[in-house]
């Protein structure tokens, strides 16, 4: 039986395949029961760890020690739970079931515990191997999966839009110009009313406008875009 120690930090352990859940807790027996009780039921809120107990059965895991205190307050207690969280990896702490979810840190909560300060966002089936592939990536910058996850995101969000089709309109007042990107990577000049063609620098922002929508990397388009409107009046962008 385990000894109800007064502040602890565990790791329910697989001993079939090394995996682990990390939490922490102020009485150790009472928790480790709980635990027992969801699996046995088949309600734990983490769906890897239940897959497994049902795979290799109850006498696989163990539960260890990974800190203990004869006094600490629970906000000291939770740190040294997502320290362990974010330097051991633990697999039984990322996949969860409907109802929870892995905070930034790697701790598992019910959702009304959740404060939302943004919508979620749920992906499900992802492979083991990719997930345990961001977590090296999100190691090797010091950082929970979680949270490097969403510093990715973030980055992503703030980066230029690459389109793969779209069309540019441009007006001057004697003069239009309009190019058109297809989803095959074609690019078409489809008018070009009134330009002046014999003037090489006219030629030369056409020709680098079709290169631009040709490689389409992050920030043509926009580029594109800057260059058009250094010789129009008005510069649109629309759909095909």
């Amino acid at each position: 039986m385990l000894e109800s120690l007064a502040a602890v930090v565990y790791s329910i352990r697989n001993t079939q395949t090394a995996d682990e859940y990390i939490g922490s807790t102020m009485n150790l027996e009472r928790r480790w029961a709980v635990h027992q009780s969801l699996l046995t039921r088949g309600e734990h809120p983490s769906t890897l760890l239940q897959e497994h107990f049902a795979t290799y059965g109850a006498e696989a895991f163990v539960v260890d020690v990974l800190e203990q205190f004869a006094t600490l307050d629970r906000a000291a207690l939770r740190a040294r739970e997502l320290h362990h969280i974010q330097t051991r990896h633990p697999a039984y702490n990322t996949r969860m079931r409907t109802g929870y979810h892995t905070t930034a840190d790697g701790a598992v909560q019910p959702d009304h515990a959740k404060v939302r300060t943004g919508a979620a966002i749920l992906i499900h089936k992802i492979d083991d191997g990719v997930l345990k592939k961001l977590g090296e990536r999100a190691a090797a910058v010091g950082l929970s999966r979680e949270v490097w996850l969403r510093q990715q995101l973030e980055r992503l969000a703030e980066g230029p839009i690459v389109r793969t089709s779209y069309a540019l309109r441009a007006f001057g007042p004697v003069c239009t110009f309009q190019v058109a990107r297809y989803p095959g990577g074609e690019v078409e000049i489809k008018k070009q009313h009134g330009l002046a063609l014999s003037d090489l620098g006219v030629r030369q922002m056409r020709d680098q406008v079709v290169i631009l929508m040709t490689r389409n990397a992050p920030g043509d388009r926009e580029e594109a875009r800057r260059i058009l409107s250094e010789h129009f009046e008005q510069v649109f962008e629309t759909h095909v």
